[in-house]
């Protein structure tokens, strides 16, 4: 009996081991994709390129004339 209470307490303590490095990646995982995000200067200018872009390749559009 007292070695069957043995082995569920290391079970026990092995996942509770398990669960708190499970956490830890977790956490980790987060912080990494945190902070690879774009900044929002960085967000903007890729959007006004792209906007330049299709703009630069739209058929109908003349160039203005000048005055």
């Amino acid at each position: 009996m007292h070695a069957n209470a043995e082995l569920r307490l290391r079970l026990a303590n092995e996942r509770i081991a398990r669960d708190h490095r499970h956490a830890a990646d977790a956490r980790l995982a987060a912080e990494a994709r945190r902070r690879h995000r774009r900044s929002l200067r960085q967000r903007a200018a890729l959007l006004l390129i792209q906007a330049g872009e299709r703009l630069a390749t739209e058929p109908t559009l003349t160039p203005a004339r000048s005055r």
